[in-house]
């Protein structure tokens, strides 16, 4: 039987786990479409935005059923339920030497 405090460090654990697993892709996905966006809107580097515009955006639609925001947000949604297992699966590993 789990210790309570081992218990309560394993679902913090996990929480903080899956929250940052869950915005760090939102947040690198929507910093790439905003870098693009400007990059576009520069004179001398218009035709690179417009190329890297055009490949992201397809991409993400692609996860999101034609939607990009919801294609980012599927792509976090997986990356969060990954997170989890990881530090799941870290901490049975670390129990499992005590």
């Amino acid at each position: 039987m789990l210790r309570p405090s081992v218990h309560l460090r394993f679902w913090a654990s996990l929480g903080l786990s899956v929250l940052f697993s869950f915005f760090i892709p939102i947040v690198l996905f929507t910093s790439l479409w905003g870098l693009f966006l400007l990059v576009s809107q520069l004179p001398w580097t218009q035709s690179l935005g417009y190329i890297c515009l055009s490949a992201l955006l397809p991409f993400l639609a692609t996860f999101g059923t034609g939607n990009p925001w919801i294609g980012i947000v599927v792509l976090s949604t997986v990356a969060a339920i990954a997170g989890a297992m990881f530090d799941a699966y870290a901490f049975v590993l670390s129990r499992s030497y005590d």
